[in-house]
């Protein structure tokens, strides 16, 4: 009651409350900065959960479309078809619960979700496994793309996947884990010091990108490995063997060739690649 109030300040105001068996009402207006706090935060968990039912779609696609149909048009023999997709289930499960957990926390501003990335940032690493393999993923998908058949049946079958192919969808995952540190770098910079997901946010981001350098460091050897592979093909040679674990292409480049004596040009198409080993 206002009338009531108006003499009183402090504890006294309480005091009354309590005696009065009243409530309490409290209004404020936010500056258009605090607004601005506000909705972003509020976007980003939005965001961070619509992402994830786009990932765990296409990790569903992979394992209830392209798996079983490939397996159907035997394109792959049995270890190849395990190398693939022998992670993308226990991914799909890990994930499910984690949107789970998400989705209980809610999107508005005043939602706490710093723990349930710290509770699932051990579980992330099952995606490490994944990107550790996605070079052998690679090798054997440029072999099979060798063979024209195989190239028509994927284009004919990305038809029903409205028009993405097979490699954009087995690349998802090694894509992910930046996207959290992306989101997490985000709600830092629009939750205030006061509110209570800040702190463990903070050991959140430092957890999650810990993860992200472990799967950093395994996407890049594997992004070498799928460069030194192309070249082996390239080579379309048995007898020299490029691929090594400890090997790195420092530089490639294409290079004109001079027939001696009269240093007339040749037609050939040649490329000059130097690895931290071998020219």
């Amino acid at each position: 009651n206002n009338v009531d109030c108006a003499n009183l300040k402090g504890s006294d105001i309480f005091n009354y409350i309590i005696n009065k068996k009243s409530q309490l009402i409290m209004k404020c207006e936010l500056t258009d900065a605090g607004k601005k706090v506000v909705n972003m935060r509020q976007n980003v968990l939005a965001e961070i959960i619509s992402t994830e039912n786009t990932y765990i779609s296409d990790l569903q696609k992979i394992s209830g479309f392209w798996k079983p149909r490939l397996e159907e048009l035997k394109f792959l023999t049995e270890n190849e078809s395990r190398s693939i997709f022998k992670d993308i289930d226990i991914i799909i499960s890990y994930q499910i619960t984690f949107r789970s957990e998400l989705e209980s926390r809610g999107t508005l501003f005043s939602a706490n979700i710093a723990d349930v990335f710290i509770m699932f940032s051990h579980f992330f690493k099952s995606s490490k496994l994944y990107i550790s393999n996605y070079q052998n993923i690679v090798q054997i998908l440029t072999e099979k793309e060798q063979k024209e058949k195989f190239t028509e049946k994927i284009e004919e079958l990305s038809k029903e996947t409205g028009g993405r192919d097979l490699a954009s969808y087995l690349i998802t995952p090694v894509q992910r884990m930046p996207r959290y540190i992306l989101f997490l770098r985000e709600l830092l910079k629009y939750t205030p010091t006061f509110h209570p997901d800040r702190q463990l946010l903070e050991i959140s981001y430092n957890q999650i990108e810990k993860v992200t350098r472990e799967i950093d460091k395994s996407s890049d050897i594997a992004k070498r490995q799928q460069e030194l592979y192309r070249i082996q093909v390239s080579l379309n040679s048995s007898d020299l063997s490029i691929l090594q674990a400890s090997r790195n292409l420092e530089k490639k480049r294409k290079v004109k060739l001079l027939h001696y004596p009269k240093y007339t040009e040749s037609n050939s198409k040649t490329k000059f690649y130097l690895f931290n080993d071998l020219i």
